[in-house]
């Protein structure tokens, strides 16, 4: 049985709860951002040694999806590619 809380009608120890849960979702925001920059910085110290951070960043991707998905994918372009006659860019 659960009874709508109105907006005087919550309790201390609900406020804190809540406090506590809207604290920790914007702490763990910010974390989230600052490992976005983290991530620029290291793509940009990657492309400062000459990699091709749109290569990585598939790279990933491909890895992130596993080997079965890579294939079956992979079968699919090579299908697709063969049905427009199209040719590799010299």
């Amino acid at each position: 049985m659960t009874e709508e809380l109105g907006h005087n009608s919550i309790t201390p120890e609900i406020a804190d709860q809540l406090n506590k849960v809207v604290e920790r979702v914007e702490t763990l925001a910010e974390e989230r951002a600052n490992l976005g920059e983290d991530i620029k910085e290291v793509y940009g110290v990657a492309r400062s040694k000459g990699l091709n951070t749109t290569v990585i960043r598939q790279v990933i991707a491909r890895r992130k999806k596993g080997r079965e998905k890579v294939d079956e994918t992979d079968g699919l372009i090579e299908i697709y590619e063969s049905a427009l006659a199209r040719e590799l860019a010299s």
